[in-house]
């Protein structure tokens, strides 16, 4: 049963992954162009480490950096 449960899970994983990659919007060579439109939205700064955490220290709140590598 457990052996089972495994097989399910890696399945689930690899479709997962090749849903993922159809995306006509991600390519290899850059991002989404929603990740942009998302972080300008939202006042997110995207693709600047260093603004990033001169915003942090200077409103006094925490940082969230999110590494992904695009399919």
């Amino acid at each position: 049963m457990n052996k089972n449960k495994n097989v399910n899970l890696i399945a689930a994983a690899v479709l997962l992954g090749a849903v993922m990659s159809l995306s006509p919007d991600a390519t290899a060579d850059g991002p989404s162009r929603y990740d942009r439109a998302t972080a300008e939205k939202y006042g997110w700064i995207y693709d600047d480490f260093d603004a990033g955490v001169k915003q942090a220290k200077a409103t006094g709140r925490p940082m969230m950096v999110v590494l992904r590598c695009p399919p």
